[in-house]
């Protein structure tokens, strides 16, 4: 991860209409040709400004809408993390965008007790969640790695799809 990290750095003065135009990627004008989720991490402290005869305080802004169809926004506080979740209520339900966090939590929970554990070994789902996920009602004849394998290709593709409509 750290590799990937630093090559990405190492490559954040590409512009975005060449990076685009080297994908290849079909433009529409109704949304983001690269991604539709956003992931935002403020981890650096906001802090009041004080200049000759002007004080600039931070302050909290109520966003209503965004151009992507969601947003999830973090900062850092004296008590851990504190997020919010902007999402487009055409394409999820409340009740699906409360489930999606709650699995970021298992997964930001599960590295927090095992660094060294691969990604794909942190449990995503609880026990509970797995029936409803079965084709064919409780056990589906799916093991939970099966389930889970389904719903991150599933995933996948829904962004793929997403990316040529």
């Amino acid at each position: 991860m750290r590799e990937v990290c630093l090559g990405a750095y190492a490559h954040q003065d590409v512009p975005f209409a060449l990076l685009v135009d080297a994908l290849r990627v079909e433009r529409d004008l109704s949304r983001n040709p690269l991604f539709q989720v956003v992931f935002v991490l403020q981890n650096a402290p906001l802090r009041s400004l004080e200049m000759e005869a002007l004080t600039f305080e931070p302050f909290a802004v109520e966003v209503q809408t965004t151009p992507f169809d969601m947003v999830f926004s973090l900062s850092e506080s004296g008590e851990g993390l504190a997020g919010t979740v902007i999402y487009s209520t055409a394409l999820f339900r409340e009740e699906t965008v409360r489930r999606t966090v709650e699995h970021y939590r298992k997964v930001l929970e599960g590295v927090a007790s095992d660094p060294d554990q691969r990604l794909s070994d942190v449990r995503l789902m609880e026990e509970s969640e797995i029936p409803a996920l079965a084709p064919d009602g409780p056990g589906g004849g799916l093991s939970r790695a099966e389930l889970e394998s389904l719903v991150l290709e599933l995933s996948r593709e829904m962004s793929q799809s997403s990316q040529t409509e």
